[in-house]
């Protein structure tokens, strides 16, 4: 069964208020050996829910997304660098661009609410 066609049914089933998308294929490392796999999940993935969010948001008022992206759309930082909402993208997590970029289209021509985040890895002493 094609993915889209089994979250419509999730979608039909459960009629949710809110979606939270964290789902993405991970470590741009592995991405290098296997673009095709990211491209797939990553970009069509996105792509898929997109549209499953701009009906839902039709039939409910009120519906909300959340895209969680990740902070490696802005490259990779030093010791005493950081990142902002500013800091330009770097062609480094280029499926993970390519989807904020296909986020931000569908909130601005379809009017679909979605929120981006670009999440961080934390560190602490016990990791």
């Amino acid at each position: 069964m094609q993915t889209g066609v089994l979250w419509q049914m999730y979608f039909d089933r459960w009629k949710p208020d809110y979606l939270i998308n964290m789902a993405a294929e991970t470590h741009v490392d592995r991405s290098i050996d296997d673009a095709q796999c990211f491209m797939q999940s990553n970009i069509i993935g996105v792509y898929v829910l997109l549209e499953l969010f701009r009906q839902r948001a039709r039939q409910k008022p009120g519906f909300r997304a959340i895209h969680v992206s990740t902070d490696e759309v802005y490259g990779s930082l030093g010791i005493e660098d950081y990142f902002s909402e500013t800091t330009p993208y770097a062609p480094y997590a280029v499926s993970k661009i390519s989807v904020d970029h296909l986020v931000r289209a569908w909130v601005k021509i379809y009017g679909v609410p979605v929120i981006v985040t670009n999440c961080s890895n934390n560190y602490g002493p016990c990791q």
